[in-house]
C-alpha cells in the first residue's frame, strides 16, 4: 500500500505520477488566475468545487476584495444539482453545459449561455501558460505545500508578464 511521506493527504497513488490535481479559477477579463487549490487527484472534481469557489478573491482598487463572481463558467465535470443549488444560494449565475439527457432547470441561468461558455478557453489557456514552467509539469516536489508554493510563484510570474 502506498503511504505518502510525513502524513501528506494531498498526494495519492495514481498510475501516472504523484497524484495531485490543480484547480484554478480564472478572471474573465484577462485570463489570469485568481484562486488556486491543490488537492488529491483520486476524488472527483465536484468534491472540491465548493472549496475552490470559497477561495475566490478578486482584488479591487479600493475596499475589500470581491468574494462572489457574477458568473461561473465550468465544464461538464462540475454538473451536480447540489453544486448548482449552492451557487444559486450565493447568487452566482451558472454556465455549465448539461448532459444530453438532462433538461434545463429553473433558476439563475445566463441569458446568453453560448457566449458566456465561449470564455472557457481562458481557463484552458491559463493552464497551458502554467505548463511553461517545467518544475510544475515534471512535478519534482513530494510535499503538497511546496508544490502549491511553486504554483503560486508561477501565477505571480504570469501576472507580471501580463502587465
Amino acid at each position: 500500500m502506498f503511504r505518502p511521506k510525513r502524513g501528506e493527504t494531498k498526494i495519492g497513488k495514481t498510475k501516472l505520477g504523484k497524484g495531485s490535481k490543480v484547480f484554478g479559477v480564472v478572471e474573465n477579463k484577462n485570463g489570469l488566475p485568481i484562486a488556486l487549490l491543490i488537492e488529491n487527484a483520486n476524488p472527483h472534481e465536484i468534491t472540491f468545487a465548493q472549496k475552490i469557489v470559497n477561495e475566490i478573491r478578486i482584488p479591487q482598487k479600493r475596499g475589500a476584495p470581491i468574494r462572489k463572481p457574477k458568473i461561473l463558467v465550468a465544464d461538464k465535470g462540475y454538473i451536480s444539482q447540489a453544486f448548482r443549488a449552492y451557487l444559486r444560494r450565493k447568487g452566482i449565475l451558472v454556465s455549465i453545459p448539461l448532459k444530453k439527457n438532462q433538461k434545463p432547470s429553473k433558476g439563475l441561468q445566463p441569458k446568453d449561455f453560448q457566449s458566456s461558455y465561449k470564455q472557457r478557453f481562458k481557463v484552458e489557456r491559463s493552464f497551458a501558460w502554467m505548463d511553461n514552467f517545467r518544475r510544475l509539469v515534471v512535478r519534482y516536489d513530494r510535499l503538497s505545500w511546496i508544490y502549491r508554493g511553486f504554483n503560486v510563484l508561477a501565477c505571480i510570474i504570469m501576472c507580471l508578464r501580463h502587465f
